[in-house]
């Protein structure tokens, strides 16, 4: 039996693809800003899976440390072999200089252009432009990346309207799913990481493997 466990900021993406036969295991999109707490959470959640799954599939980057050290118990462990989820969703280069986001990050509530938001209230108009001017002076726009999954028109008038706010521009640019569809089918290609029981991720062997696969 195969199980999922994702972020729910990958819903959109991943359900159209969904085997029917994949159970899954929706993990809350705000812990990617708390990797401890989300590692924590995810080593239970392998802890607790049924025994008769003997194949789980790790919808994640590496989430800024949060897989370091897990492991599952009983059931081989597919891992992505990416920094994080837009990385998955990319299909060429990150610009350095850039903000990603698909429609899921734009209704999270750490979504910068929420922060603004709550800083205006906070703070006043003034202050909070300073506190964001000195956040996001060394990038030059905010991306919406286009992954096919959601109203892009929406997506793009908010985006917009957060790319004014921080006095940045807007691009737009084609994302893809087809990494997140090749999970779904077990993760048999070089961007996947297959771990067997009790075996643990460590941040030394992702490197490696990064390496490797360039």
């Amino acid at each position: 039996m195969t199980h999922l466990i994702a972020c729910s900021m990958l819903e959109r993406e991943l359900i159209p693809y969904l085997p029917p036969d994949v159970s899954v295991t929706w993990i809350e999109r705000g812990l990617h800003e708390r990797p401890t707490q989300l590692c924590q959470v995810l080593q239970e959640t392998l802890d607790a899976l049924p025994p008769e799954v003997d194949t789980v599939l790790l919808a994640y980057g590496f989430c800024g440390g949060a897989m370091e050290g897990i492991s599952c118990p009983s059931a081989t462990l597919v891992l992505p072999l990416f920094d994080d989820c837009i990385g998955m969703l990319l299909q060429g280069e990150r610009k350095t200089r850039s903000m990603y986001f698909t429609a899921s990050w734009l209704e999270d509530a750490q979504f910068i252009g929420n922060a603004y938001d709550r800083a205006v209230d906070d703070y006043g108009q003034e202050m909070a432009d300073e506190i964001y001017q000195t956040m996001v002076g060394a990038y030059q726009s905010v991306v919406l990346l286009d992954t096919q999954c959601f109203d892009v028109e929406s997506a793009s008038q908010t985006m917009g309207v957060c790319a004014e706010k921080l006095g940045l521009a807007l691009e737009r640019v084609t994302g893809t799913t087809h990494r997140l569809q090749d999970l779904l089918q077990g993760g048999n290609t070089p961007e996947f990481w297959q771990l067997k029981p009790n075996e643990r991720f460590t941040l030394i062997e992702f490197l490696e493997r990064k390496r490797m696969q360039s």
